[in-house]
């Protein structure tokens, strides 16, 4: 199957450069993102999602701030497959998503203001073992101080929801590479693993862990430290 080779395809090329980055010994930033996510469902298929995410870095001056809406679409066309408790959209092979960001340095930043347009493609496949494969595609144009460029991602992961008595949980891995037309290039590439657990009807909980490697640029990777806080508000 297509989506066995990409696997495949991430698995090798991290090994690659996980290789490349212990030989080279780059400098490394240590990070922590934390982030606010608030759903509200307007229809059975369209979510709202206002979002707030600030990266706090080693070095001060790489902190930014980033927030904004999105609006997204679960196609209805779903497959059998009992949804985690947050996330009834996980039953559907399509979503799509339109949204908008304003980035800004964070305190003692000095990084440039940017505004980007977000469109996202997201399929989905039932996998065996009670697994779910998505495959997040998403296009960002970017307006950085008075400059256009535009960027494409990718990004594979695969989950699976777990239940210990009545509890449950949603564990993930996920890889994705970026291509910058400001580099002409794949530029970033970055894998991550946590885990999802919902705390009473309206509230989930998302730590993870993510290492990032960027080319010609310093610092050259980044070891990340997540934590998303979501609320789900249902209108219809």
């Amino acid at each position: 199957m297509v989506y066995k080779r990409l696997i495949l395809i991430f698995v090798l090329h991290m090994i690659l450069v996980g290789c490349n980055s212990v030989l080279a010994q780059d400098p490394t930033s240590d990070e922590f993102w934390p982030q606010l996510n608030v759903y509200v469902d307007l229809t059975p298929d369209i979510q709202l999602l206002t979002l707030v995410n600030e990266r706090i870095a080693t070095n001060s001056l790489d902190t930014s701030f980033r927030s904004g809406p999105m609006v997204l679409f679960h196609v209805p066309f779903g497959f059998n497959r009992i949804p985690s408790l947050h996330h009834e959209e996980e039953c559907r092979y399509i979503s799509l998503a339109a949204g908008y960001l304003y980035i800004t340095p964070g305190p003692g930043g000095t990084g440039n203001v940017e505004q980007r347009g977000i469109i996202q493609f997201t399929p989905r496949l039932p996998f065996p073992g009670e697994s779910l494969l998505m495959n997040r595609n998403e296009l960002d144009m970017r307006w950085i101080s008075g400059a256009y460029y535009w960027r494409y991602r990718t990004q594979l992961t695969l989950q699976r929801d777990f239940s210990v008595r009545a509890h449950s949980f949603t564990v993930f891995a996920n890889g994705e590479v970026e291509y910058y037309s400001k580099y002409d290039t794949w530029y970033r590439t970055d894998y991550g693993a946590g885990f999802r657990i919902p705390v009473g009807k309206r509230t989930e909980i998302q730590p993870y862990y993510l290492h990032e490697n960027t080319s010609d640029t310093r610092p050259a990777h980044t070891n990340v430290a997540g934590m998303i806080v979501s609320l789900f508000f249902r209108e219809f």
